[in-house]
């Protein structure tokens, strides 16, 4: 199965790209989120034995192509 998620929001800064699917990392301000969504995400689709990946252009949006044998 291929899922494809893309957006055409602000995109992702480099700084913070490869953070994105850690436990509890997350930009918004205290109290207006736990940072444990794309967690999740990572870990199912890993556990699936699948991958996701994450590409991301300032301005212009975030695609994450999602891959899973399942």
């Amino acid at each position: 199965m291929r899922l494809l998620v893309r957006d055409t929001g602000t995109g992702i800064l480099p700084d913070v790209i490869d953070r994105i699917f850690d436990p509890f990392f997350t930009t918004k301000k205290p109290g207006e989120g736990t940072g444990l969504g794309l967690s999740l995400v990572h870990g199912i689709v890993q556990q699936s034995g699948g991958y996701i990946t994450v590409e991301s252009e300032l301005d212009k949006g975030t695609t994450s192509p999602c891959i899973s044998p399942r």
